[in-house]
């Protein structure tokens, strides 16, 4: 269970640049 804990905290951080990155563009493209 450890070891998923652990990847877990490496992905989260990715995960949220990556829906940041998703979003920013997709709201500077509605203004």
């Amino acid at each position: 269970n450890y070891p998923l804990l652990m990847a877990t905290w490496k992905v989260a951080p990715a995960l949220a640049a990556g829906c940041t990155a998703v979003l920013k563009p997709s709201e500077l493209a509605s203004v």
